[in-house]
């Protein structure tokens, strides 16, 4: 839960007092518990207006090749973002084991 009074790191999101300026851990400047739910509700705004499906005629773009239970864990972070994603073996078939 972000609040308004306290300041945040925008990098790693840890949470400081109000008069700390600096993360330890970034060393970048924080920022109010304000902006930073300002910034959340952009971020979610974004990702909802997300299809989460690839629709007939888009364009496809391999970007990552790699094992199957690679890509599974890399599929399940792109549907928590709302990102439609294929995954298919190289040339045609099944994916058993690369792909």
């Amino acid at each position: 839960m972000i609040e308004a009074d306290l300041k945040y790191c925008p990098k790693c999101k840890d949470e400081y007092r109000a008069d700390i300026e600096l993360c330890a851990d970034c060393g970048v400047v924080l920022i109010t518990g304000t902006d930073m739910l300002t910034i959340k509700n952009q971020t979610n705004i974004r990702k909802n207006s997300r299809l989460g499906d690839i629709l007939p005629g888009e364009d496809i773009v391999p970007v990552h090749k790699g094992a199957l239970n690679e890509l599974k864990d890399i599929e399940k972070e792109l549907k928590r973002e709302n990102i439609g994603v294929i995954i298919n073996k190289e040339g045609g078939g099944s994916c058993s084991g690369s792909c």
